[in-house]
Parts: structure tokens; sequence; C-alpha cells
């Protein structure tokens, strides 16, 4: 079969530049708009893990009947 010189097969290189930027940009949203949401998830995890060191050691002081003291350090992120 000839191919006449209009007919093309694939994409040429400024359609796939753009193609490319296109999703470069709508990946880039996607990300910003997850960053409060991966924040929330790391208080939530904190909360609930200072809830539990507090609740454990409510439960060792009245079995010991002695006081326990909860020290919180900064976790390097």
């Amino acid at each position: 079969m000839i191919r006449t010189p209009t007919e093309r097969e694939g994409f040429i290189l400024i359609e796939l530049l753009l193609a490319l930027a296109l999703l470069g940009t709508l990946l880039g949203l996607g990300i910003v708009s997850l960053s409060p949401l991966v924040a929330q998830s790391h208080l939530d995890t904190t909360t609930s893990y200072l809830q539990s060191a507090l609740e454990e050691a409510q439960i060792r002081a009245l079995r010991n009947l002695r006081s326990y003291r909860v020290q919180l350090e900064q976790q390097e992120v």
C-alpha cells in the first residue's frame, strides 16, 4: 500500500509535548490537593498515639498505686 503525504501514523513532537505538559499540570494539582489530607492523617496518628500513652500511664498508676509520667519527645520527620 502506498501512502500519500497527507496520511500519517503516530503523533508529532508538539502533540506529545503538549500532552505531557497537560499531564504534568494535572498531576501537580492532584498532589497539592492531597497535602492537607496527609497532614490530617499525621495529626490523627499522633493524637491516637498520645491518647494510648496517657491511657497506659493511667492504668499503670491505678494498678500500682503510684504516679507515672508521660514524656513527649519531638520526632524527626
